[in-house]
């Protein structure tokens, strides 16, 4: 049993694993930092803005508009 390096010797496999290791786990974490962006960032201010929609038209009183004194 010969080595891998040995008997592929153009292919230097102890520093091709490293920077394809480094470079597939900076792409995940590139992209779930993306995905934490784009997706949950929207998301979460979709149900901010619609539960503050929500109670307004629920609990209209409890929102004291500025423009309008009673």
């Amino acid at each position: 049993m010969r080595p891998i390096s040995l008997i592929f010797p153009s292919l230097p496999l102890s520093s091709l694993f490293p920077s394809l290791l480094s470079f597939s786990s900076s792409i995940s974490i590139l992209h779930f930092h993306f995905k934490l962006r784009f997706s949950f960032f929207p998301s979460f201010i979709h149900i901010y803005i619609h539960t503050l929609i929500y109670t307004h038209t629920l609990h209209p009183d409890s929102f004291i508009p500025t423009s309008q004194t009673v």
